[in-house]
């Protein structure tokens, strides 16, 4: 931090030549508007711009991922062991595709609830005691999924085509962790970079609150001095042009030959 004594004497140079006079700062001048407010709409203008890309990014993903589900829909029976992609919430905002198995319960079973869910008594005495199957949707790892799939019966028969399908979909899924994590590690980077750095500025500020003022004295005695200077220096300029225009001198010429007596 500057140290400025305002009662302390300015020091200035004693012989001062004219283009030096010209040069100060008057502490109380307005000075141009900054640029930086501007600069800084740019940037978060940009900022803005990069999350929309990632999100771009990640439609483009799920739309090919949502391709390939109705693949394995229409290639698959409708049976225990189809493999399928649903979009459920995760630990980041938003719905993430995740793959799944439908489970198939034995006659009469129902499906677990999920947290929170209770079972609905709205049902009728028929729907209750139905014999049909209830599936379960039970999620499966991410990677891996060729060894999910089921090889028997009709699933045999278009067993290839999935195979192909299911190795697409988790390059898709790997490809969108990748964006979805490297952005959760910017974030978290630099949230932590900001308060560690906003710790800094609050003490920068405490310390700018009780400089400034100091600074604008210094500022205020050293622009009086050098105006002070400055008129004395063009009195005794005048005084100068004075004294030699009655010796015959004049500005910009040689001063005129007296006759020899």
């Amino acid at each position: 931090m500057l140290n400025v004594n305002p009662k302390a004497e300015v020091k200035m140079k004693i012989d001062i030549e004219e283009d030096e006079l010209q040069v100060w700062i008057r502490p109380k001048k307005e000075t141009k508007e900054s640029e930086f407010p501007a600069i800084n709409e740019e940037l978060a203008a940009g900022l803005a711009n990069d999350g929309k890309n990632i999100a771009m990014h990640i439609y483009m993903i799920d739309s090919q991922i949502e391709i390939y589900r109705n693949g394995l829909r229409l290639l698959q029976p409708h049976g225990s062991g189809r493999m399928d992609v649903r979009y459920w919430g995760g630990k980041i905002p938003g719905r993430h595709p995740t793959p799944f198995i439908w489970e198939g319960l034995a006659r009469g079973r129902k499906r677990p609830l999920k947290k929170g869910e209770k079972r609905s008594k709205n049902l009728s005495l028929l729907q209750r005691h139905s014999n049909k199957y209830e599936y379960n949707a039970k999620k499966i790892p991410k990677k891996g999924l060729l060894l999910r799939l089921k090889r028997t019966g009709k699933f045999k028969e278009a067993l290839e085509q999935v195979k192909v399908i299911a190795k697409e979909i988790e390059t898709l899924l790997t490809m969108r962790a990748t964006i979805i994590e490297a952005h959760r590690r910017f974030k978290i980077s630099t949230t932590l970079s900001m308060q560690k750095q906003n710790l800094v500025m609050q003490r920068m500020e405490t310390e700018t609150d009780r400089s400034f003022p100091l600074w604008e004295k210094f500022g205020e005695a050293r622009y009086t001095e050098l105006a002070e200077r400055k008129r004395d220096h063009i009195i005794l300029l005048d005084e100068e042009d004075k004294r030699l225009a009655k010796k015959g001198y004049q500005f910009g010429t040689m001063p005129k030959k007296q006759p020899r007596s």
